[in-house]
């Protein structure tokens, strides 16, 4: 369980300091270094989502994880928006980060149903279970499309 919550601190992490890169590459002197920022930036995000990723593999359901991940996220660019780029942080601003807050906290404290980790997926029947529905909604534009008026695609049939 701890290992997860660790690579979820590290993904967060990782995304706060990608968005304020992202803050230093919308100033500067030339595009060179705004080009570099952004890489930088685009790198990180990318390691955020695959550190998050191996949180969600271990054992975190993707609702928590992702409301700590938004959640922490907000609140500390918030903070570093006024500590470091002098963003405002005004009453309303600091009420609606606490309700963040609080909300995220309400997530973790409510009732939480079965523990990830007792509901093992296997990529494979996702994968299958994806195509079926791709199938049935590829026969479903087909159907409407040869429905329209004027449609030269021949009557409608359900194909399977």
């Amino acid at each position: 369980m701890i290992a997860g919550w660790l690579f979820l601190a590290a993904a967060i992490g990782v995304e706060i300091v990608s968005t304020s890169i992202l803050k230093a590459a919308a100033g500067g002197e030339g595009a060179a270094t705004h080009l570099g920022y952004t890489a930088l930036s685009l790198a990180g995000v990318l390691a955020s989502f695959l550190l998050m990723s191996q949180a969600l593999r271990l054992e975190l359901e993707i609702s928590i994880a992702y409301a700590v991940w938004s959640g922490v996220g907000t609140a500390a660019i918030a903070i570093i928006g006024r500590a470091f780029f002098g963003e405002p942080l005004n009453p309303v601003k600091i009420i609606c980060l606490l309700l963040i807050v609080i909300g995220v906290m309400g997530l973790n404290m409510g009732p939480g149903g079965t523990p990830a980790t007792a509901r093992p997926y296997h990529p494979s029947v996702l994968r299958v279970q994806a195509s079926n529905e791709l199938v049935s909604a590829l026969n479903d534009l087909d159907l409407a499309l040869r429905a329209l008026p004027g449609s030269s695609r021949g009557a409608p049939t359900r194909a399977r």
